[in-house]
């Protein structure tokens, strides 16, 4: 004979869905007495403040989310680094950047370690010039 087996899971990992669950407890504990309803004492008023509370604080962080991303995307516009921009992009920092750094090399040919305490990071190396092959001729 088979054994009935019942899973209710509840995710610990998504609070939004914890949210919405608490959110229809409390709303079907306002319409009956929980501890009727299922016959566990349920302090209903605490249960119903908390959810609420969390309610509020879960609609708190959406609209900080949307906040984020809009300032975040005006940065990203400002610095040059939003999508469809280049280094190419006038009027944005990147754009500036480029220019100072390219100014500054200019102008310190030789001693390219002087744009350093203007916050550029410098490496300097050698490479080694490719040799040609040698060319071959057809006889």
């Amino acid at each position: 004979m088979s054994r009935k087996t019942i899973s209710v899971p509840i995710s610990t990992t998504d609070p939004v869905s914890l949210v919405k669950l608490a959110k229809t407890i409390a709303s079907r504990q306002a319409g009956e007495s929980a501890s009727k309803a299922v016959g566990v004492e349920i302090d209903t008023v605490a249960f119903a403040k908390n959810a609420a509370l969390v309610e509020e604080k879960q609609i708190k962080i959406e609209n900080l989310g949307r906040e984020l991303e809009e300032l975040t995307g005006s940065r990203n516009q400002l610095l040059g680094i939003a999508e469809g921009q280049t280094s190419q992009t006038e009027g944005t920092l990147l754009f500036e950047i480029l220019r100072v750094r390219d100014l500054l090399l200019g102008a310190s040919r030789g001693n390219e370690k002087a744009l350093e305490p203007w916050g550029f990071n410098v490496t300097l190396g050698e490479a080694k010039s490719p040799k040609r092959k040698a060319a071959v001729r057809a006889t």
